[in-house]
């Protein structure tokens, strides 16, 4: 039997059997049965997400009597073999396939369905990206990643902080915005998205520092100042003062402890500091040093002799004296003509200069009723506070009160060992520096002679100097015969060079003693003579740097030898030397 391919459904084969003796035959029933046709998927998704929902896979074939669905691979998840409902594995991502089976009475069938399982988009992090900025900060990146993304933009809240590029996530702020903004970048993958937000802080800049409370003329060896500045955005105020030599000043409160012996010019620095900067300002304080009063008097004066009374001169000084029965004069040297009995007592001196007084003086007048001669000296300096190593000329001067002339008269006056003895003149008569007696002989009543000795002050030794005047004659009055003073030398000394260096010693060119004299001038020249440094005052604050013109290469100066001219603005000479200045 030769079965044709397309037959299929029940066929008859017949057998005929013919003999000598007849005929017979027989049928014989066959069932031929379909072959099983080819699996095709009819339902499921081939394409899904992460985790995604159960899905259901159908599959058809002809002439089958069961098809059952398999997945591979394993980690997959597991399908119904029997409905082909696929419950998805949640950590599962990658190709799967998913095979239908189909069997029949005749023969077995299969199809594959490739099916791919997309991984979920991973949550977005921030990996660049400053969170605290200035106002008008330059451009800043903010960069973000994200499993799975195929993309992420970059948005900016509020608007007004500035635009951000979408794609480069580089941001422009906006030069007047402050406060805090919010950079979001969003991440999109094939399976989702994801965001997350970046709080950014933007400070304002410190603003400028003002002084806002601290007296700036004061009084030498005032009581403590209180210096307040005030900065916007500022976190913090700190207080210094320069020269060191003013006193000490509390970096946290501006609470200025002056020096008692500081005059002159000192600077007070608040620094403000902020997230966003520092700024500071410069207070200038002039301290006026405390004035001196040194009184003095022709006593004792004879009853209708006049009296002198003598202040000594300060520049700028007010002068007050007051006295016995309501005295006061406002006068430097005032002069009371024909004094009485009653005019005799103390008289004081008081001088001011801007508003700052001095101690007072008291000078003691004694008023006679003089018989005969009366002889009185005096004896003053042309510097109170003079310069060890320099001169001080002391003026003596010998007064006959009268009414008679005297004879024989002269005046002891031996240099003590704080000084040497350099030159004197005399109006009359001689004097001897090795028994230190100056011989005048005699004196009309009303005169007056005057010696002038000019000596060195030494580094050591007594200061106090007394003259004392002697006649043939008696003297009614003892009490004028005696005079004596005691200067108080100060130490000054001009180094020959310093080391600006920045090791903490010698960085400043510091002359010992500048600071007794507040209305110096300093200048500095190089070797060709060119100004470097000048100031007035000086302060002791030179650190070798030029404070003139344009200096190439900046403004330290090389390692060499200056020169200087110093003007203490005392009525001496100009001091002039060389510095080395070494590094």
């Amino acid at each position: 039997m030769n079965w044709d391919a397309a037959f299929s459904g029940m066929a008859t084969i017949t057998a005929t059997s013919t003999g000598l003796c007849g005929t017979t035959s027989a049928d014989l029933s066959v069932t031929v049965s379909p072959s099983a046709g080819p699996t095709v998927f009819t339902t499921g998704a081939t394409t899904l997400c992460q985790d995604a929902p159960d899905e259901t896979y159908t599959a058809t074939a002809t002439n089958s009597t069961s098809i059952v669905y398999s997945v591979l691979p394993v980690t997959a998840g597991v399908i119904n073999p029997t409905t082909g409902v696929m419950n998805w594995n949640a950590a599962f991502s990658g190709s799967a396939t998913i095979t239908a089976t189909s069997t029949g009475l005749c023969g077995t069938t299969s199809a594959d369905l490739l099916v791919t399982v997309n991984p979920s988009t991973g949550p977005t992090i921030f990996t660049v990206g400053a969170t605290t900025l200035c106002q008008d900060a330059p451009d800043e990146t903010y960069t973000a990643t994200a499993t799975n993304s195929t993309s992420i933009t970059y948005s900016v809240l509020p608007v007004t902080a500035g635009v951000i590029n979408a794609t480069t996530g580089v941001m422009n702020w906006d030069a007047a915005f402050s406060g805090i903004a919010t950079i979001t970048a969003t991440s999109t993958g094939l399976c989702g998205t994801t965001s997350e937000d970046l709080l950014v802080t933007v400070y304002i800049s410190t603003g400028t520092t003002i002084f806002i409370s601290g007296t700036t003329p004061l009084c030498q060896d005032a009581p403590d100042e209180t210096y307040t500045a005030t900065a916007t955005n500022s976190t913090s105020i700190t207080y210094s003062v320069l020269p060191v030599t003013a006193g000490v000043i509390n970096s946290s409160t501006g609470v200025m402890n002056w020096d008692a012996d500081f005059s002159g010019t000192a600077t007070i620095t608040a620094t403000s500091t902020g997230p966003c900067g520092t700024t500071s300002a410069d207070m200038v304080v002039n301290v006026t040093p405390t004035p001196i009063a040194a009184a003095t008097g022709n006593s004792p004066v004879c009853e209708g002799s006049s009296i002198t009374l003598t202040a000594q001169t300060v520049v700028g000084g007010l002068y007050s004296w007051t006295g016995p029965n309501g005295y006061s004069s406002f006068d430097q040297n005032p002069e009371i003509l024909s004094a009485s009995i009653t005019d005799a007592g103390t008289y004081t001196l008081s001088v001011s200069v801007n508003g700052c007084s001095s101690v007072p003086s008291p000078v003691t007048i004694v008023v006679t009723n003089c018989a005969g001669s009366d002889l009185g000296v005096v004896k003053t300096a042309d510097n109170y506070f003079p310069l060890i190593g320099h001169t001080i000329v002391f003026t003596i001067i010998a007064t006959n009160y009268g009414p008679s002339d005297a004879t024989g008269v002269a005046i002891t006056e031996i240099l003590e060992n704080g000084y040497t003895y350099v030159s004197s003149t005399t109006t009359v008569g001689t004097y001897s520096a090795s028994s230190g007696v100056w011989t005048i002989g005699t004196m009309i009543s009303g005169a007056s002679e005057t010696l002038r000795i000019t000596a060195v002050v030494n580094s050591a030794g007594t200061y106090v100097n007394t003259a004392t005047i002697g006649g043939n004659e008696p003297d009614g009055n003892l009490a004028n015969n005696v005079s004596t003073i005691e200067p108080e030398p100060r130490d000054f000394f001009i180094p020959e060079g310093f080391s600006p260096n920045g090791d903490g010693t010698n960085d400043l060119f510091v002359i010992r003693g500048i600071l007794y004299y507040p209305d110096n001038n300093m200048v500095i020249f190089n070797r060709w003579g060119n100004k470097v440094f000048e100031a007035s005052p000086y302060q002791n604050t030179w650190d070798g740097k030029t404070t003139m013109g344009i200096s190439v290469g900046g403004d330290e100066l090389p390692v060499g030898t200056y020169f200087y001219l110093l003007d203490l603005d005392d009525g001496s000479e100009v001091i002039k030397g060389t510095i080395y200045l070494n590094r």
